[in-house]
């Protein structure tokens, strides 16, 4: 007998870096270690573009929710400048 084959499942990946964008399409997995592993890529993509004003704002998030709308997975990052660094005018 053949072990079960696990069906791909839909999750959506979403972002709030001050305003809310949502993943209305999503992707498909068969396996939920390849969601985490896409959730982490896709911030880092998000990070490497993100402009010198990421510093000046509230923290983002990014989280993965599944078909019925559950968060399955979410990232929070939040970016500090030290007192010491910033200039005075």
């Amino acid at each position: 007998m053949l072990p079960p084959v696990e069906l791909p499942v839909r999750y959506y990946f979403h972002v709030k870096d001050g305003v809310d964008s949502l993943d209305e399409v999503g992707s498909e997995f068969a396996d939920f270690e390849l969601v985490r592993c896409e959730l982490l890529r896709f911030t880092g993509e998000l990070l490497s573009q993100a402009s010198p004003n990421f510093w000046d704002h509230a923290p983002w998030m990014v989280w993965v929710t599944d078909t019925s709308g559950t968060t399955v997975l979410s990232v929070n990052i939040s970016a500090e400048v030290a007192k010491s660094e910033l200039k005075s005018d």
